[in-house]
């Protein structure tokens, strides 16, 4: 028996934001969780007709009506927008006990869900550019970076095994200023200007990646959010965004304009450093974004029209803001973009960095482009938030001194310091007694050669919970100078001090026990504590050690001194395997993989028993692919910590991709042994039993991956796939929808998703952006594949073609 509601609906008109098709796609739990307000029911789906075919009008719903099937226990609800049937809601399981009345209700409730869900994106949505909120903005790139944390370590399961991990643990933000806005604003008026911000977000949204979320953060300031991106990929897009806005050449408005931008950007997690790793993901969030902003107003004062990386900015956006007494000068430079003490510049005028004409007693007009003037270098003494201070430690022309609006070029750590730099009897600091920067590194270099063994110790003070040291400068200084006498007292006459930074200081120690050093800095520690109210962070990096040379001890010191600074009181850190360790990761986040696998060999070369570091080595070794180098490293870890879960899973990792799946799954028996609810293991050995036909077996696995603490969006593809298989199509779209909203950047969940779109006969252009979207976000040969059959379902054959050629390329 069919019943039908008896009165048709009044159409569904929006003064709100309009809806997709692939808004319901996105919103589906939503829409399911609403209509349950009205109607019991067991299951449901949503049936989207082909756009691109009339709709008859003895289809079930072509009336825009709800038709009860009670045979089949079905329910269809038509979602009408603007008179269109958007979408039908099919529920499944349905008992209606006054059919008649129910079905008369359900128009009305279909209305209020497309309703709550047209002010849900219209709070969601710029109303002016149709782009996303900034704060619907923040709120993506806090969750992002919360997915991607977990490869923050290569230490981390999702890390040697991306195939399972939620994210790629990379991201990248992407923000864009337009050029002398305000200028346009005051020439065009506010309605006209309004305008040109709407076709300049057309022209930027037309050149992202469809995985990228654009939104507009206020004015002319838009940002763009690319989970998954890497450096090549985020300068590509700041480029497209820049050349998008200088072609525009908007219409319709009472005069041409034309428009640059500049853009810069900024990485996760290669852009964080020290305490900006471990904040949570809000802050994390704004602290990137605000990266990405630094890189924009340097791209201004480079010039404007241009795209800038955070990381590029200590290297080519310095510029001298001002000349001060004792050759020392401000710089623009400060704590806000990683900049520390110890850095050297090259010091050059820009005022020759043009190509130059000039005419000849003859007439003749010669080009020439000057070459770059250096007047000298300098190095970093003191950092504060927004700037720094450098002291210059030499000039190539004493009569050209260094002036406000000179450009700063950063040199390499390991450049040698400038002929005649050290030149002559060494400076005394007036402060403390000490030896200046230069000078010290000047002593330094002239005595170590001297002895057999000694140390090159750095400290820093800072102010109880990481605050500045005191509250002014004097004060500073005067806690400075106390403490400098005080560690005169503790070291005796055979060290030798220097300033390292107006916060910091440095002694050279020969002939000391490393030890005994530490013993020492560590009662310092306390004194200066106890007596001056301030803590004290140590990096003593004793010599020999390895095979490291003794030009190497500075640059341990200070690695020893980034060592004890995640320490807890009192902060003082011998240059250790620890040590290496953490440099280490620093180089693995920073994503140069080579340099962290010399750095952990290092470390074990340290200390052979560093569990941490091996199992690290290995990462990085199974991630370059050399697989049968990074086995033996696994087995190692626990052979020595049976409980080094992490290993463990690791090395059934490495097994499954050696195709030894019977050693994986003994591996990941012995994770469960350890944690029950070890979700990867449990993935893990679902897919070994999918492997082998086993698919009940696989479920179950998958299942128990699921009821486990933060499992169930990770095992909903899995049991997805497994559902489609056996020809489940509403079961697979429903745990497909839990996966995606898991993990909105799922490729493969995505892949399979259109491919239930497709199977089922629905709107194949649904079917072309799920598998344009999956394609995208991982460019396998399948993904390109079931792109291009989707297209050929929607009639553009041209374009499957095109996307056929790509899969054969891939």
């Amino acid at each position: 028996m069919t019943n039908t509601a008896p009165q048709s609906p009044a159409q569904s008109s929006f003064t709100g934001a309009r809806l997709t098709r692939r808004d319901l796609i996105r919103h589906e739990a939503r829409v399911r969780e609403m209509l349950a307000d009205f109607l019991h029911f067991g299951s449901s789906a949503l049936f989207f007709p082909d756009a691109a075919k009339a709709v008859l009008p003895d289809m079930p719903g072509a009336d825009g009506l709800p038709v009860h099937l009670s045979k089949e226990r079905r329910l269809l609800l038509p979602l009408v927008q603007d008179g269109a049937v958007l979408a039908v809601f099919v529920a499944k399981g349905v008992r209606i006990r006054a059919p008649k009345g129910t079905l008369a209700l359900l128009p009305a409730a279909a209305r209020l869900v497309l309703r709550s869900l047209s002010l849900l994106k219209e709070r969601e949505l710029d109303p002016l550019t149709g782009l996303l909120h900034g704060h619907v903005f923040e709120q993506a790139l806090a969750r992002e970076i919360e997915a991607a944390q977990s490869c923050l370590s290569p230490a981390a399961s999702g890390c040697v095994d991306p195939g399972l991990a939620a994210s790629t643990g990379r991201l990248g933000v992407v923000l864009l200023d337009l050029d002398h806005y305000t200028a346009h604003l005051s020439r065009l008026g506010q309605d006209t200007a309004d305008r040109l911000l709407a076709a300049v977000a057309v022209a930027l949204r037309a050149v992202c990646p469809e995985q990228v979320a654009a939104a507009r953060l206020g004015d002319d300031r838009f940002a763009f959010l690319w989970p998954g991106a890497s450096a090549k990929d985020c300068q590509g897009l700041a480029e497209d965004l820049r050349a998008a806005t200088a072609r525009l050449r908007p219409k319709g408005l009472p005069e041409p304009v034309s428009l640059t931008a500049c853009a810069g950007y900024a990485l996760f997690p290669q852009d964080l450093s020290g305490p900006q790793t471990v904040l949570p993901p809000r802050d994390m969030a704004r602290v990137l974004a605000g990266k990405a902003r630094r890189a924009v107003s340097t791209a201004k004062e480079l010039g404007r029209d241009r795209a800038l990386a955070f990381s590029r900015i200590v290297e080519e956006g310095g510029r001298v803001l001002e000349a001060l007494p004792l050759s020392r000068f401000s710089m623009n430079l400060g704590r806000e973009v990683d900049i520390r003490e110890g850095l050297r510049f090259l010091v050059w005028s820009p005022r020759f960095d043009e190509a130059r004409g000039l005419t000849t007693t003859d007439g003749r007009r010669l080009i020439a482009e000057y070459p770059t003037m250096y007047k000298g270098e300098a190095v970093v003494i003191e950092v504060q938030d927004d700037l720094a201070f450098a002291e210059v430690l030499h000039l190539a022309d004493a009569a050209w001194p260094i002036e406000a609006g000179d450009r700063l070029t950063l040199l390499d750590e390991h450049a040698p310091p400038p002929e005649g730099a050290a030149d002559g009897a060494g400076q005394r600091d007036m402060l403390t007694g000490l030896y200046g920067y230069r000078d010290f590194l000047a002593f330094v270099a002239a005595e170590r050669g001297r002895f057999e063994r000694f140390a090159v110790v750095l400290a820093r003070l800072t102010g109880q919970g990481g605050r500045s040291v005191a509250a002014s400068r004097k004060q500073a200084d005067a806690l400075l100078r106390k403490f400098a006498a005080m560690a005169a007292k503790a070291l005796g006459e055979s060290a030798t001090g220097g300033r390292y930074s107006l916060d910091s200081l440095a002694w050279f120690v020969p002939d000391r026990d490393p030890g005994e050093l530490r013993a020492a800095f560590a009662e310092l520690a306390g004194a200066a504590r106890e007596r001056l109210e301030v803590e004290l962070a140590v990096g003593i990096a004793p010599w020999p050690f390895l095979a490291f040379s003794r030009a190497d001890a500075l640059d341990n010191a200070r690695k020893a001194l980034d060592h004890a600074l995640l320490l807890p009181a009192p902060q003082v850190a011998l240059f250790d395997s620890v040590s290496l360790n953490i440099a280490a990761d620093r180089l693995f986040t920073q994503g140069d993989t080579y340099a962290a696998i010399e750095e952990y060999k290092l470390s074990l070369l340290a200390d052979e028993d560093n569990t941490l570091s091996r199992n690290s080595l290995a990462v990085c070794l199974a991630r370059l692919g050399r697989l049968e180098q990074a086995l033996p490293l696994f087995r190692q870890v626990f052979a020595t910590d049976p409980g080094d879960i992490s290993a463990i899973y690791n090395y059934g990792t490495t097994c499954l991709r050696l195709s030894d799946p019977k050693e994986a799954e003994r591996a990941f028996r012995r994770c469960l042994k350890i944690e029950p609810e070890h979700v990867f293991s449990l993935i893990r050995l679902g897919q070994i039993a999918e492997s082998q036909g086993k698919a009940a077996k696989a479920r179950g696995h998958y299942a128990k991956a699921a009821a486990a603490p933060g499992g169930e969006g990770l095992a909903s593809r899995h049991l997805a796939r497994l559902a489609l298989a056996g020809g489940r199509l509403d079961e697979a779209r429903e745990l497909l929808h839990r996966a995606i909203t898991h993990n909105p950047q799922d490729a493969h969940s995505i892949h399979l998703m259109a491919r239930v779109y497709l199977d089922q006969g629905q709107d194949p252009e649904i079917a072309v952006s799920l598998a344009g979207q999956a394609a995208a976000l991982k460019p396998r040969r399948s993904f390109h594949e079931l792109h291009a059959e989707a297209l050929e379902a929607a009639g553009r054959a041209a374009d499957a073609e095109a996307v056929r050629r790509l899969a054969l390329s891939t």
